[in-house]
């Protein structure tokens, strides 16, 4: 009975796609604040140019690989060829650098 009341309680949320409006609106948000350095170097215009190109890039993505690609293999039934779709995409990623540390630096340092 509760599990079916959390759910129709939802019935409006997901009707209108508000989770897709609220993951836009917080990552615009979140790439607008990470540039505002580019305003005072290249100005306003450029600043929102970047900013749209960004997540229209970004919602391209996100959408060609929801409606798109994730139900067309899903639909062949080849999960072998589906996760080598998907784990082949994570090397492209731009992993951030860890500070390494040998062992003999972190004892020397002491």
């Amino acid at each position: 009975m509760f599990k079916k009341y959390l759910i129709s309680g939802m019935d409006r949320f997901w009707k209108y796609k508000l989770d897709h409006g609220l993951f836009w609106i917080g990552t615009v948000f979140f790439h607008a604040y990470t540039r505002l350095g580019l305003i005072q170097k290249a100005g306003v215009g450029q600043f929102l140019a970047e900013i749209v190109v960004r997540n229209t890039l970004l919602a391209a993505v996100i959408y060609l690989n929801l409606f798109i690609l994730i139900p067309r293999f899903t639909q062949q039934k080849n999960t072998q060829r589906t996760f080598f779709f998907c784990y082949s995409a994570l090397p492209c990623i731009p992993w951030p650098k860890m500070p390494t540390m040998s062992i003999c630096t972190a004892m020397s340092s002491r």
